[in-house]
C-alpha cells in the first residue's frame, strides 16, 4: 500500500548528529568539573534516546545529584546549540528520498525527542523550510517518547488516517511510539538503536538502505 504521511524520527534516521552531541556533552562536563568523558559510539548507544534531560542524568552517572544536573544541563545547552551545525549532517540519500516523496503528495513530519528549538534549528538548516509539514521536538513538561503525544497531535490536526501514515525511526523507542500510536512502523538500521530480535520483530518493516524507504512508501 502507499503512504500519504510519514512521521520521522531525527537523530540516527533523518542526521547523524552523535558527533556534535558528544563533542558538548564531553565539554560541559568538563566545565563543571565531572571526571567523566564518552567516545560518540558511547553517546549513540548509552545515553541518548529518550530526551536532553535523560542524556544528562545517564551522563552523570555515579555524579547525577540535583545540583549537578542543573550545573550541567546550563553548560550543555547552550554548547549543543552552538555545535550542533558544525558536524551534523543528512544521512546519504535521505535528502533525496525525501524529496522523492514529498514530490508524490505525501506529507513528511518530524517527532523528536530532541529539545524542540534546537531540532527547528537545526532542521531549517539541513532541509530547509519546505520539506516537513510540521516539526515537534521535546518541551518543557511533555512527555518524550514513547509517549505518543506528539504523534497522536499530528492524527488529530492533520485528520491523518492510522492505515496510511508511516513512523520511521532507528530505535526501540520509536518502535514502540509507533505502536503506542497503533500505527505501522519502519526501522532503519543506519542508526543509532540495538537491533536484536526484541527490537526488530516489533516492527512493521525493516530496512537498511535509504532506497528500500521509498519503495514502502510509495
Amino acid at each position: 500500500m502507499a503512504y500519504k504521511a510519514v512521521i520521522f524520527d531525527l537523530d540516527g534516521t533523518l542526521i547523524d548528529s552523535i558527533h556534535d552531541i558528544a563533542d558538548a556533552i564531553n565539554d560541559a562536563l568538563r566545565e563543571i568539573g565531572i571526571p567523566l568523558s564518552y567516545t560518540s559510539n558511547d553517546v549513540a548507544h548509552k545515553l541518548i534516546g529518550s530526551g536532553a534531560d535523560n542524556l544528562m542524568h545517564r551522563a552523570l552517572g555515579e555524579f547525577d545529584s540535583e545540583w549537578n544536573f542543573d550545573r550541567l544541563k546550563s553548560s550543555y545547552m547552550p554548547k549543543y546549540k552552538a555545535y550542533q551545525g558544525k558536524h551534523t549532517k543528512a544521512f546519504k540519500g535521505i535528502k533525496k528520498a525525501l524529496k522523492v516523496m514529498k514530490n508524490a503528495g505525501v506529507h513528511l513530519f518530524i517527532c523528536t525527542n530532541k529539545p524542540h528549538e534546537l531540532a527547528r534549528i537545526i532542521v531549517d538548516k539541513i532541509f530547509g523550510y519546505d520539506i516537513f509539514t510540521e516539526v515537534l521536538g521535546q518541551k518543557p513538561n511533555n512527555p518524550v517518547k514513547p509517549d505518543p503525544g506528539i504523534v497522536n497531535y499530528f492524527m488529530d490536526k492533520y485528520q491523518l488516517d492510522m492505515k496510511s501514515t508511516l513512523y520511521v525511526g532507528d530505535s526501540k523507542i520509536d518502535v514502540d511510539t509507533a505502536n503506542n500510536a497503533s500505527l505501522n512502523s519502519c526501522l532503519v538500521t543506519w542508526g543509532y538503536g540495538t537491533y536484536t530480535w526484541e527490537v526488530t520483530h516489533k516492527a512493521t518493516f525493516v530496512i537498511n538502505e535509504v532506497k528500500d524507504l521509498i519503495t514502502i512508501v510509495l
